[in-house]
């Protein structure tokens, strides 16, 4: 039983790779035919510690459950979260969006404004723009974008890449539609919003 001693060094090992191995072990150990458990000198050990084994498989396989059910707990609430943002932002105002993507394309996503504009104190109090503690100037902040903003835009941008990329794929089939003037005119829409996003003068796939 001398390696119960060694359990706090157990500790030190991440718990993802601990865990698991925990249970296979376990499980293994406790559910392997006697021939095998005699082949691998492991029928005696079985034996004399298998119940401690059991309780740890019963605890590991617990414990994988209930990781396993909060990993999807949080993947939905994520899923939830991003819906929302997608929502709010796409409900905003063009003149916003615009302000917004100005500030995407500086290479710091911020932006130095008075304090008192109006478009400032609108996306700062929806949680769109952070800003410093430390005023650089009088009244003069520098704003910058809320994470969630920043995966907005990212989202339009693989949006518009993966809807030209699809365009071209299937430019033929697209062309027998009868909405096919708005499906090109999305298209075109796709390739400005890149270029203007990106600083791009290309519509070329591999760049996109």
């Amino acid at each position: 039983m001398e390696w119960i001693s060694k359990i706090p060094l157990w500790v030190r090992i991440p718990l993802k790779i601990l865990l698991p191995s925990l249970w296979i072990f376990s499980g293994f150990l406790l559910l392997i035919d006697d021939n095998v458990a005699t082949k691998l000198y492991l029928l005696d050990f079985r034996k004399n510690s298998g119940f401690i084994f059991g309780i740890i498989f019963l605890i590991c396989t617990a414990l994988i459950l209930c990781y396993i059910a909060l990993y999807i707990i949080e993947y939905i609430k994520r899923k939830i979260e991003n819906k929302k943002i997608k929502q709010v932002f796409g409900k905003l105002d063009n003149v916003y969006k615009q302000y917004l993507y100005d500030i995407y394309r500086t290479p710091s996503k911020t932006i130095r404004a008075q304090f008192g504009n109006a478009t400032v104190v609108y996306l700062t109090a929806i949680q769109a723009l952070g800003h410093g503690s430390t005023s650089v100037g009088r009244d003069v902040f520098d704003y910058f974008l809320q994470p969630w903003v920043i995966n907005a835009i990212n989202d339009e941008i693989a949006f518009a890449k993966n809807y030209i990329r699809k365009y071209k794929k299937n430019y033929k089939h697209l062309q027998k539609r009868k909405n096919f003037k708005d499906i090109k005119q999305n298209y075109e829409n796709a390739i400005e919003f890149l270029k203007y996003m990106t600083e791009s003068n290309t519509t070329d796939e591999e760049d996109w």
